[in-house]
């Protein structure tokens, strides 16, 4: 009874009454048409206190799960209270929760999102729309330097639409996407630093953070990041050996607040991109 109240409370809080009720029976509706018209794929929304508009989801699809852990059980309400970021960059964006959330939570703050999938790139664009100027949408791929990247479905944790991985093509695979570097996303945006940069990435942790990152971490002042696994654990801790932060734990998400790097006595700090 306990656990429902709090369920509801949250629901309530984040979504307002009718939001409530249509993330109560939206998907129960729609799965129940499903089981007589399989081909049917419905889109529909649902409030919330983040956005100006309602966002959109996918019947069937990992969407109604994402948006319950991140614009109603607030995910990345684990960044420090005291961060006021101008500019946010969102790693792995899938259909854009996270990145409503930023908005929302951050009224003064611009940020770019970055999803490979043409399926979630699609709704990701939608969920962005009412924010105008303040978000761009880019359809890619995050990865250590620029490269043709291949799309891999139904193969990682759930194989749902929020597990979709990139690898980098083989010298003979035809690349879905090109990809780009974080230093890439930082040049275009014409800001001098990325005060929150998110990422999750299926994995592709691993190889963003095994290349060379100085360049572009000495730019950072905030990682909020979704480790998967040991290896991937292992690679952006040893990316981040050079850098002093305040280490926090919450869920599946590692923030490291205050982001900077140690400096040699009488060496300035950076402040523009490479």
């Amino acid at each position: 009874m306990g656990r429902n109240l709090k369920k509801y409370r949250r629901l309530l809080a984040n979504t307002g009454v009718w939001g409530t009720v249509g993330f109560e029976l939206k998907e129960k509706f729609f799965s129940l048409v499903r089981l007589f018209a399989r081909d049917f794929k419905p889109r529909y929304t649902l409030a919330s206190r983040f956005s100006p508009r309602p966002v959109w989801l996918r019947a069937g699809s990992s969407d109604r799960r994402a948006f319950r852990q991140v614009l109603v059980n607030l995910e990345y309400e684990c960044l420090p209270a005291a961060t006021a970021p101008r500019f946010i960059v969102d790693c792995g964006a899938n259909v854009g929760y996270a990145s409503v959330y930023f908005l929302g939570r951050y009224p003064e703050a611009k940020l770019i999102a970055i999803e490979p999938d043409p399926g979630n790139f699609e709704i990701l664009k939608l969920n962005l729309e009412p924010f105008g100027s303040r978000a761009t949408a880019i359809q890619s791929g995050v990865w250590s330097h620029v490269t043709g990247l291949v799309i891999k479905r139904g193969t990682f944790r759930d194989g749902r639409e929020w597990s979709i991985q990139v690898v980098e093509a083989a010298a003979a695979e035809k690349p879905d996407l090109e990809a780009m570097g974080i230093g890439d996303v930082l040049r275009i945006s014409g800001f001098p630093r990325i005060d929150v940069l998110k990422i999750d990435i299926e994995c592709a942790e691993k190889a963003v953070f095994g290349g060379s990152t100085s360049p572009w971490l000495d730019l950072v002042s905030n990682l909020v990041i979704e480790l998967h696994g040991p290896d991937c654990e292992e690679v952006v801790l040893n990316a981040l050996r050079p850098y002093e932060y305040a280490l926090s734990q919450h869920g599946e998400l590692s923030v490291f607040a205050g982001l900077h790097k140690r400096h040699s006595p009488g060496e300035p700090p950076p402040s523009s991109p490479p």
